[in-house]
């Protein structure tokens, strides 16, 4: 991968990695709906990654608001091995905040890189306070650790019903 890429990318070109549907976990609302910060806290808590290894945002559009997430280790080592070689990663965005659903084409990009503020908005390599971006860890635990002891104890109940209708 790291000879292809080098191949390919010159040290003047502006550089924008952007991820697809497969590796981004997304969810869409419309824009006047009320969202809560503990909305998105839900949502980073479903993600199944480690919370040092998860990435999320939450960006406004026209339209919609989206709650985003990837892995973020997937797009760091290619930034830190163009970054090797010089080269600098301006920005990795999700593809869906631009409404590419589909291989891309040169209006795509144009889009991309025409629209100057949602690219920041979306752009996983921008920093942001922590409590707008992730949750604290404590705060996502005790959200997952409440969704796994009511997935026990529905499944206790379940067995425990069915146990008792094959005794009857």
């Amino acid at each position: 991968m790291s000879s292809f890429l080098l191949k390919e990318i010159s040290k003047r070109e502006k550089i924008i990695i952007l991820l697809s549907d497969e590796v981004v976990f997304q969810k869409t609302f419309p824009k006047d709906q009320i969202i809560t910060d503990g909305d998105f806290q839900k949502f980073v808590a479903a993600i199944p990654f480690d919370p040092l290894n998860l990435s999320a945002k939450q960006v406004k559009t026209q339209n919609e608001l989206y709650f985003t997430g990837t892995n973020k280790t997937l797009y760091e080592i290619v930034v830190s091995l163009l970054a090797q070689h010089k080269i600098k990663v301006q920005a990795v965005v999700p593809a869906i905040i631009f409404g590419i659903n589909d291989p891309l084409i040169s209006n795509n990009l144009s889009n991309i890189t025409s629209n100057s503020k949602l690219l920041k908005a979306a752009n996983f390599l921008e920093k942001v306070k922590a409590p707008e971006n992730l949750p604290a860890k404590s705060k996502i635990e005790n959200i997952r650790n409440k969704n796994v002891t009511q997935a026990i104890l529905a499944v206790f109940a379940i067995l425990l019903f069915s146990t008792a209708a094959a005794l009857l």
